[in-house]
């Protein structure tokens, strides 16, 4: 069953989907290699990200189509998605670590290195 969002922009669908998906502008723009002014820019409606669209669409767990148009068939949300694939305890790591400062995430990303031994081979 295709579903439209009329009145509503690309830029406006774009920053709900990141929102969503508990992403801050900076995470995004680290996913699609560009800077968070890019990112803020293209939730202005300042620039279109028509050359990374697919990407955008592929990390916000959507199509090129919706973000374009606002058209999509129903699916299953990023968020049910994501939840059904990990435990409860992952899905409270990621929220966690999504709300902390750079230098917390550099702490995480430290430790988590340093983990790399203890990994199951």
């Amino acid at each position: 069953m295709t579903k439209e969002n009329k009145g509503e922009t690309m830029a406006m669908r774009i920053k709900k989907l990141r929102q969503a998906a508990g992403l801050s502008q900076k995470d995004l723009a680290k996913y699609l290699g560009v800077s968070r002014i890019a990112v803020l820019k293209y939730e202005n409606g300042c620039s279109r990200p028509v050359r990374r669209l697919d990407k955008i669409a592929s990390v916000l767990g959507t199509t090129a189509d919706y973000l374009l148009v606002g058209r999509t068939e129903e699916k299953e949300p990023l968020s049910k998605v994501l939840s059904e694939m990990l435990l409860p305890s992952e899905v409270k790591l990621l929220k966690t670590y999504r709300q902390l400062d750079d230098k917390g995430k550099a702490v995480i990303d430290a430790t988590v290195g340093a983990l790399g031994s203890f990994v199951k081979k």
